[in-house]
């Protein structure tokens, strides 16, 4: 295993995962993250979904460490890592207006959706801002800063998606 969970797939009946996350109100996510630091998300994983992945957590081959906290101290229960490669994360090298970047995250998950390659999804934004009619997003100091790093595939670069 590569350190991907394979949760029990869903009926058929079941809306797919990216139906269930583009049907989110991402609104009303982005207003409490703003206000509280935190969102809560309901029913984006189907029970099933969730009976299979919390039976992943008894695998060893999707994690790299496990840490048990009464050891060091820290009260009862568990943890684990999962192995790499790790999921990918896009990052900023520099700080970016909150509007601006609400609007870039927005377009982003949506190329990801569509994509399904972190590193498509963010060049398509990135150039989909910088031929944005509105000159502020067209600015590089708007899109530039944008980069993803993490678990990356590298095959990701000779599918000739990316040019």
């Amino acid at each position: 295993m590569t350190g991907v969970l394979r949760p029990r797939m869903a009926s058929t009946s079941e809306p797919a995962m990216a139906e269930r996350v583009a049907g989110l109100d991402w609104p009303r996510l982005a207003t409490d993250l703003d206000a509280h630091g935190c969102a809560v998300v309901h029913a984006v994983l189907s029970p099933q979904e969730c009976v299979g992945l919390a039976e992943t957590y008894a695998a060893d081959e999707p994690f790299r460490s496990r840490i048990v906290m009464a050891r060091h101290g820290f009260g009862r229960g568990e943890y684990k890592y999962f192995a790499y490669p790790l999921p990918d994360v896009v990052a900023s090298l520099w700080d970016i207006d909150d509007a601006v970047s609400r609007r870039f995250f927005t377009a982003f998950h949506r190329g990801l959706l569509d994509a399904g390659d972190p590193l498509v999804a963010l060049r398509r934004t990135q150039l989909a801002f910088l031929h944005d009619g509105d000159p502020s997003l067209a600015h590089p100091a708007s899109w530039a800063a944008f980069i993803c790093m993490g678990g990356l595939d590298p095959h990701s670069f000779s599918k000739g998606e990316l040019s």
